[in-house]
């Protein structure tokens, strides 16, 4: 009602469906990296994807518009956490009976406490900086920003996270073997950093020379300004990129609160930063 979204009300029950899925899924991608089964991580993904376009397909086929996409999106992700949780299960059903031990939990809370301590406002300050410019687009120049926004940040990020995602993981496991042999991860982080950023540079120039162009001839001439956004965006989404496994290093060195107050001065930053574009713009 605040920002005059209404119509969205009746997609909200989809929420608390769309977390459990995803919680579930995490925890199972992490043991997955943590017992370097990578295939079945593929897997499960290949199945999301499946899941997630045949959903919204199916929704499109049957009329059902906008709640078909969201319908869609849930399924997949229900879809990719019941493959996984089923081949975890089948895989490494001895280990975790073994292992989950209601005084093996209790002791390894206690001694990873600043993981939810710092870790839980962090990723809600994470998501809500994510979110900010959607929100505040809409409120200061209606849902066409928006939708211009999401678009171009929906494109220019799929081929970031296929390929961020997996390098997060593999950084991951080899960094945290490095680390526990009491072997230092920085040469090995600044050399994933380095190569991230010569991978990145080329197609980031690209876009902000000719993006209005590119998304011009491959979505038609009405999606200019899309592009438009994307040239700008896509500063941010490199820098977004190459930091990647600097934020896995945080983790592995229990350095969260230093985490959390990087993440409140960069919603600080954004928040501000769009009020006052908005204002001088109006």
């Amino acid at each position: 009602t605040i920002f005059g979204i209404t119509e969205l009300s009746n997609w909200l029950v989809w929420i608390p469906i769309s977390i459990l899925a995803i919680g579930i899924y995490q925890n199972l991608n992490y043991w997955s990296i943590r017992v370097k089964t990578y295939k079945r991580l593929s897997f499960s993904q290949m199945f999301r994807s499946t899941g997630v376009v045949g959903g919204q397909l199916g929704g499109g086929i049957l009329g059902l518009l906008s709640s078909g996409l969201i319908i869609g999106q849930v399924f997949g992700q229900l879809l990719a956490s019941f493959v996984l949780g089923y081949q975890v299960w089948k895989d490494d059903k001895a280990v975790l009976k073994q292992k989950l031990k209601l005084h093996r939990i209790k002791k390894l809370a206690k001694e990873y406490i600043e993981f939810p301590i710092y870790n839980a406002p962090q990723s809600l300050l994470n998501s809500i900086s994510s979110n900010a410019p959607l929100i505040l687009l809409a409120f200061f120049f209606g849902a066409g920003a928006s939708g211009l926004y999401v678009l171009s940040v929906r494109i220019l990020q799929m081929p970031i996270n296929i390929i961020s995602e997996n390098v997060r993981k593999v950084f991951y496991q080899k960094a945290s073997s490095i680390f526990n042999n009491g072997l230092n991860p920085y040469p090995f982080l600044k050399k994933i950093t380095i190569s991230l950023a010569l991978l990145a540079i080329l197609p980031t120039f690209i876009v902000i020379i000719v993006g209005p162009e590119l998304f011009a001839f491959v979505l038609g001439d009405n999606w200019y300004d899309a592009g438009t956004f994307a040239s700008w965006m896509i500063i941010w989404l490199f820098f977004d990129f190459i930091r990647k496994p600097s934020v896995v290093i945080i983790q592995m060195f229990k350095w969260q609160k230093y985490y959390l107050f990087y993440e409140f001065l960069l919603i600080t930053v954004r928040i501000v930063s769009i009020i006052i574009g908005a204002l001088i713009y109006k």
